[in-house]
C-alpha cells in the first residue's frame, strides 16, 4: 500500500507526519503540502533569483578578472555563497510544508498550534501557552471543511 512510513526519511524531517494516523494519511497530506510550497511565487522567485544571480556573478567576475588569481580569489566566495542560498531557499520551503501539515493535522482533528506546533488537546484557554496564537485561528476554516467531507472526524 502505498503511503509514507512513520519512521521514513519524510517523517523525520517534518515530525508532524508522524502524528497522522496511517500512512496513506500522511501521503495524503504531504503531497499538497509539498505542491503548494513548491508552486508558491516566493518560492519560485527565490530558486529562479538564486540561479541567475550566481550564474551571472560568475559570468561578471570571469570578464573581469585580469589574472587567474584574481579569477580564484573572486569566485570561491562567490560559489561558496550558493550553497547559503540554497538552504535559505529549503528553509522556506520547509517552513511552508511545516505549516499547511499542521492545519491539516487540525482538520483531522488533532489540535496542534500552527505557528509553534505546541500539542493543545488540553487547551481550553482559547489561546497557545507557547506562542500566544489564538487558538479559534487555528482549526474554524479547516475543521469546518473537513467535517463537510467526513463526519467520523471531529475538530
Amino acid at each position: 500500500m502505498p503511503g509514507i512510513k512513520k519512521n521514513s526519511f519524510r517523517a523525520k524531517l517534518f515530525p508532524e507526519l508522524r502524528r497522522f494516523a496511517t500512512d496513506s494519511d500522511r501521503l495524503a497530506a504531504f503531497t499538497p503540502a509539498l505542491n503548494g510550497a513548491l508552486n508558491s511565487g516566493l518560492s519560485i522567485f527565490l530558486i529562479v533569483a538564486t540561479v541567475v544571480v550566481s550564474f551571472a556573478g560568475i559570468v561578471i567576475l570571469v570578464t573581469i578578472a585580469t589574472t587567474p588569481v584574481f579569477v580564484l580569489a573572486a569566485i570561491i566566495p562567490y560559489i561558496l555563497m550558493i550553497p547559503l542560498c540554497q538552504a535559505v531557499i529549503f528553509w522556506v520551503l520547509g517552513h511552508r510544508i511545516r505549516r499547511e501539515l499542521r492545519r491539516k493535522l487540525n482538520v483531522y482533528g488533532i489540535r496542534i498550534c500552527i505557528k509553534c506546533a505546541y500539542d493543545l488537546r488540553a487547551n481550553e484557554s482559547g489561546v497557545c501557552p507557547e506562542c500566544g496564537t489564538q487558538v479559534e485561528q487555528l482549526s474554524g476554516l479547516y475543521c469546518t471543511e473537513k467535517n463537510q467531507e467526513d463526519d467520523n472526524r471531529g475538530c
